[in-house]
């Protein structure tokens, strides 16, 4: 706010001034007063024109810099008004009950759009539980039953599972604020889950899996690291030639811990591995396996939530390694 710009918004202002004071200069000439009594009048009028307006001046700009301390501080921007002190001026009022009706405006509209996601995460939530229960019952029939195509059955159910579960975690991703809490936690418990879950995938797709030196703990929301691997995994399967190998391993740095992930399967297109990222992409060589392009997506969101780095590097046609920093923290519930 410089001094120019607040001078130029008061020209209006100035320029009636200056015809009043040659008004007054002739009229005080006319009725016989002397040239040196009306010049100390006109200086007199000047000087407190020009008090008055440095006066005003560095009211307003303190005001203005007050104002855009809040705005800065301020974490959602959107709460500005009700920070925001009623001014004195009348032709600022009108202004401030804008902004104040905008505001209220724009806060109902949020929390219509909150309780909508709600409602939505609790409808999904409830759903996946609902279709859980006859998936896990399919399963154990084809466990406990020797049917002709038993194990395509099972792959394909072990599909649709993977589907419902990455569903959850995308409707719970959107309200993750809420729903994270980071704690050490030992990083062979959630790998075995994971490998153990995927145990009848692999046998049928004669994948020989192995995990070394994972005794590690990382500081991680456990759930969500649980559905991380999930993701990583599953992708390590469906890409994976039959007879193939995966390895997990661990490494402790200064900095905090490495988990590799490997696969020798059909690996990524070197051109595709920026987008890999990216929601819905799929790469142009992985078309035929049928894939959302939404597990990579959601990984890379809850690593960012998480403050855990992911990268990937991959050899098309040879392997794709997945590798996956936890940096060293402390204890504490991460906010959005």
């Amino acid at each position: 706010m410089s001094f120019m710009k607040y001078v130029i918004d008061k020209l209006m202002f100035i320029l009636f001034n200056i015809i009043l004071c040659f008004l007054l200069f002739v009229f005080l000439l006319v009725i016989g007063n002397s040239f040196s009594e009306i010049l100390l009048i006109i200086i007199a009028w000047v000087v407190i024109l020009i008090l008055y307006f440095i006066v005003n001046y560095y009211r307003d700009k303190k005001r203005y810099i007050k104002l855009m301390d809040i705005l800065t501080k301020l974490d959602k921007k959107y709460l500005m008004s009700e920070m925001m002190e009623r001014p004195n001026k009348n032709s600022e009022v009108i202004y401030y009950e804008i902004i104040k009706q905008m505001s209220k405006s724009m806060n109902e509209n949020i929390c219509n759009i909150k309780r909508a996601q709600t409602d939505y995460q609790e409808y999904i939530e409830e759903w996946v539980h609902e279709i859980k229960t006859p998936i896990a019952a399919s399963l154990l029939i084809c466990q406990n039953n020797d049917f002709p195509k038993n194990k395509e059955l099972m792959r394909e159910i072990n599909k649709i599972n993977s589907l419902v579960t990455q569903t959850l975690f995308y409707a719970r991703s959107e309200v993750a604020e809420r729903d994270y809490f980071v704690k050490e936690t030992p990083l062979a418990e959630i790998i075995h889950n994971n490998v153990i879950k995927y145990r009848d995938n692999l046998l049928i797709n004669d994948i020989k899996i192995e995990v070394k030196d994972v005794n590690k703990n990382v500081y991680t929301d456990e759930k969500w690291l649980d559905f991380i691997l999930d993701q990583i995994m599953n992708n390590a399967i469906k890409y994976s030639k039959r007879g193939g190998h995966i390895l997990i391993s661990a490494l402790e740095t200064k900095d905090g811990v490495i988990l590799t992930i490997f696969d020798n399967g059909i690996g990524i297109k070197s051109s595709d591995l920026p987008r890999v990222f990216d929601k819905g992409f799929t790469g142009s060589n992985r078309a035929e396996k049928r894939s959302t392009g939404i597990g990579l997506y959601l990984v890379k969101k809850l690593c960012d939530k998480l403050g855990h780095v992911v990268k990937i590097e991959s050899e098309d046609g040879k392997s794709t390694k997945v590798i996956l920093l936890f940096p060293k923290g402390k204890l504490n519930r991460l906010e959005d």
